[in-house]
């Protein structure tokens, strides 16, 4: 699956929500959740792995014969040409009721809310003593035509009870049903034979039907459309052999030159100071292990050091499951790192973004989004202003990047979240720090203090 679009954003509006009483926040390729503890920011990311566990499930499709023969009639004559003509109104029709999940999948997201929160009863997702559903709504739109917008919207309430309502695109934009369609055209299996006349199995325009419908649902709903990957806070814990799951049929050659795999080899080099291995058991259950450079024998991951065992989870799933257009989430990435290599470990992390990963970050750390507004600004000098800077090569858009602050309050008792702005100039992202510079200030008059009473006594 291809990357999506970086200045592509989808809006996520919550309320009433576990601890979060308002949150309105777009997914962008590089997304950062900061603030204190039991704030919601872990909610928000499980929510998001949630959907994207549900909306990365292809919707069944009911084809009828009508839809089979027009889209049959079609490949042939887009085989011949670059440029489609419009899909057949049995064909747009039938994809655009792909994108109506409210009556078909409402079930199947709930089951993957309760998976992912690990609730069997979802009724304890409302905000505490609130009174109120909680409420989840998506909203997407492809270009400025109002015909082209979606919405999904979901209520809970504390009895358990949800509902699901959705708004979906009245028209598929000619843009992206010619795109999308060109490309099923090409990739559907079909053969044209030399008299024009089609030839191959049935099933070609049910494949081609389902790639079309795929396409269009990744321009609506990317980045949800994708696999999510989540790397939880302790993940030191993973490098047990039943920790990570990189033993199935899906998991990716080693061999791979992509910008992810070298973004992986890049944290083994500058640090790790070694390589993450994987040895295979009879069993098919993998034990993973740490050989440091120079050395002939690897150690366990539960007998390396903490910065291994928390960096290598993240090396594996990048070289063996993460693909272009998922997304990686990621808590606390600060986690038993030294300040410097929190720093490091950003501009790495801004390296998966630039491959086409998207990256979802939870964190507590000053140092995190300091270098995070460093690298942004240095997108704006020019390439060849940029030498000798640490971090030039990772440089990335402020476009591409989302900061949200959660917030608590005490009335009403919860989180409201808002955007961290991008300031003008020098000022990077701003706004973010006071609750940082507030607890250095305490800490500051404490010491004064105390160092005044120690005075004090001894003058007595």
């Amino acid at each position: 699956m291809p990357a999506p679009t970086p200045a592509k954003s989808l809006n996520l509006s919550v309320s009433n929500f576990g601890p979060i009483i308002e949150a309105d926040i777009d997914l962008r390729p590089l997304t950062v959740f900061v603030g204190p503890g039991n704030a919601g920011k872990s909610y928000m990311a499980t929510l998001i792995c949630a959907l994207h566990g549900f909306f990365s499930i292809p919707a069944r499709l009911d084809i009828p014969k009508r839809a089979r023969k027009d889209m049959a009639n079609w490949l042939a004559r887009a085989a011949q040409v670059n440029a489609p003509k419009p899909l057949p109104k049995s064909v747009a029709s039938l994809i655009l009721q792909s994108l109506d999940v409210s009556a078909i999948r409402h079930h199947t997201l709930m089951e993957e809310m309760r998976r992912c929160f690990g609730k069997d009863n979802l009724g304890r997702l409302p905000r505490h003593r609130s009174g109120k559903k909680a409420r989840i709504a998506i909203k997407s739109s492809v270009g400025e035509d109002a015909a082209a917008s979606l919405e999904y919207e979901m209520a809970i309430a504390e009895s358990g009870e949800s509902e699901f309502r959705s708004s979906t695109p009245k028209a598929i934009p000619a843009k992206i049903a010619a795109r999308a369609a060109l490309s099923c055209a090409r990739n559907s299996g079909r053969t044209q034979s030399a008299g024009g006349a089609t030839s191959d199995c049935d099933d070609a325009e049910y494949r081609a039907l389902r790639l079309l419908a795929t396409a269009v649902s990744d321009e609506f709903i990317a980045p949800l459309s994708s696999p999510a990957h989540w790397i939880p806070a302790g993940r030191s814990s993973m490098g047990t052999t039943s920790g990570l799951t990189l033993h199935d049929n899906g998991r990716r050659s080693p061999d791979d030159n992509s910008d992810i795999q070298k973004a992986a080899d890049s944290i083994e080099k500058t640090m790790l100071g070694g390589a993450v291995q994987i040895k295979e058991f009879a069993t098919g259950c993998p034990e993973f292990r740490y050989r440091p450079n120079g050395w002939k024998k690897a150690l366990p991951l539960t007998s390396a050091s903490s910065t291994v065992s928390e960096l290598a989870p993240v090396v594996l799933y990048l070289r063996h499951v993460v693909s272009p257009g998922d997304t990686l989430i990621i808590e606390e990435p600060e986690s038993h790192l030294h300040p410097a290599m929190q720093v490091e470990f950003i501009r790495q992390l801004a390296a998966v973004t630039l491959a086409g990963v998207r990256v979802i970050l939870t964190t507590h750390s000053e140092w995190v989004l300091d270098e995070l507004s460093n690298l942004t600004l240095l997108s704006q000098l020019d390439e060849s202003r940029r030498d000798g800077i640490p971090g030039a090569d990772f440089a990335i858009d402020p476009k591409s990047v989302g900061v949200w602050l959660f917030r608590p309050k005490k009335r009403p008792k919860g989180s409201a979240v808002e955007e961290v702005p991008f300031g003008d100039g020098y000022d990077g992202y701003v706004g973010y720090s006071e609750s940082y510079s507030d607890i250095s200030l305490d800490s500051y008059n404490s010491h004064a203090e105390i160092f005044n009473r120690i005075q004090e006594a001894k003058g007595e």
